[in-house]
């Protein structure tokens, strides 16, 4: 038992390097520049209509910033472009953000988030796997957010410290919920290609203020390889049969 114990106090940080789910339904005021007002479900003509005042997303490649379609083929706005009218949704959004943060187990540390992109998804849209750079002082992770629209594919594939997860925003509930992803910067992840529709995006930057430390997602694996050991042996040889945690509601 106390070997046990010590194996589940060496993790340093809680948490997960990922989270997602959707958000309570809100109006979010979006205007885009030389289009006016953005109906949501998104419909196929807007959708057509914001790609042409799109352009090609770039990604990194070095120290330099390149277009490649055989890399990432996704449309792209600058918030310059395009205004969230609704004053009430930066609270959902930062409601949110207190939500993420928790589940990423960076604690009572205040986050901020900052608006970076909108990015379009249309037919054979993907991105390859990759890592996020730091695009703001203190970023340590991303918030994608997804509107209402209807498509399939696209899934949001991340790997981290050899698991992997696949989060698919895509199918009969896309047109009528808005739905979110958060996930650590140093995470490995991928857009699988976008089957048929057109998915609209907005992405966040997640910066912790006031530390010079930025945490990095968990590395959990170790711990989860010696309590494998540990409860191996205890329960081996059929010297017990059970193992209880009692637990106290917060």
């Amino acid at each position: 038992m106390q070997e046990f114990l010590a194996a589940l106090q060496k993790i340093e940080q809680p948490g997960s390097f990922s989270t997602s789910g959707t958000m309570a339904p809100c109006f979010l005021g979006l205007e885009v520049a030389g289009i006016g007002p953005i109906g949501l479900p998104l419909t196929e003509g807007q959708a057509k209509e914001i790609i042409n005042h799109c352009a090609q997303a770039p990604f990194g490649r070095g120290e330099q910033t390149v277009v490649d379609k055989n890399v990432r083929r996704v449309w792209q706005m600058d918030p310059g472009q395009f205004q969230l009218r609704n004053p009430a949704w930066d609270g959902r959004v930062a409601a949110l953000v207190e939500h993420v943060k928790e589940q990423l187990g960076v604690g009572d540390r205040p986050v901020s988030h900052h608006l970076y992109k909108l990015l379009m998804y249309e037919q054979e849209s993907f991105f390859i796997a990759h890592r996020d750079t730091e695009k703001v002082d203190n970023m340590f992770a991303t918030l994608v957010v997804v509107l209402p629209s209807e498509y399939e594919g696209g899934e949001l594939i991340l790997r981290h410290d050899g698991e992997v997860q696949t989060i698919g925003f895509g199918g009969e509930n896309s047109r009528y919920q808005i739905q979110y992803a958060a996930f650590y910067a140093d995470c490995e992840h991928e857009i699988k290609p976008v089957i048929s529709g057109y998915r609209c995006c907005l992405i966040y930057n997640l910066a912790l203020a006031g530390s010079k430390q930025q945490p990095s997602a968990p590395k959990n694996s170790a711990h989860v390889e010696e309590v494998r050991r540990i409860l191996s042996g205890w329960f081996g040889h059929n010297e017990q049969n059970k193992l209880a945690f009692l637990l106290a509601h917060h």
